[in-house]
């Protein structure tokens, strides 16, 4: 027998820049525009107008879809489900190719392999021999292909680095 507990998820929604805007409970049944929805009502100012800005949903490696249920992103780990908003069509992100950084602009639906590619083709490597790493205060943490960009720890003043080794 199923209880209420059991039937919800707790979501925390953070910025970009990892700041926590709220965390929630929501039916595991009820669609990400419910969230959607939750995240822009903390968002309204109390009096004047508002504008229901563009932003897209993230977390691990998917864009949330507002016609699917909660249940599709549930991890079933008895944490919560951490979701980052990301507001506007495009963020510029810093990447450091040996003594070049190159500022790039990418979207939410930009994965590793996209930027790669783009680069390796600019910089005239071969992509295979290619590695995208995030730097981090204190750690250098490498990055999978299917990675989206923007949701893995990036954070606003951090930097990626392309590196190539040596062909075996």
């Amino acid at each position: 027998m199923s209880t209420a507990a059991e039937e919800e998820m707790v979501v925390e929604v953070r910025t970009l820049a990892g700041t926590k805007v709220g965390t929630t409970r929501l039916p595991l049944n009820a669609n990400v525009r419910a969230l959607r929805d939750e995240i822009q009502r903390w968002q309204r100012p109390k009096e004047g107008a508002y504008e229901d800005p563009e932003m897209k949903l993230l977390t691990g490696r998917s864009i949330l879809d507002d016609r699917q249920p909660l249940r599709s992103y549930c991890t079933y780990s008895g944490e919560p489900l951490v979701v980052t908003a990301v507001k506007g069509k495009a963020v510029d992100v810093a990447v450091q190719c040996g003594q070049e950084t190159l500022l790039m602009s990418v979207s939410t639906s930009t994965t590793v392999a996209m930027i790669k590619d783009q680069l390796c083709d600019d910089l005239g490597w071969d992509v295979s021999l290619a590695r995208l790493s995030l730097l981090l205060p204190l750690e250098v943490l490498p990055l999978d292909d299917e990675d989206l960009l923007l949701s893995s720890g990036f954070v606003p003043g951090s930097f990626f680095r392309l590196t190539k080794r040596p062909p075996d």
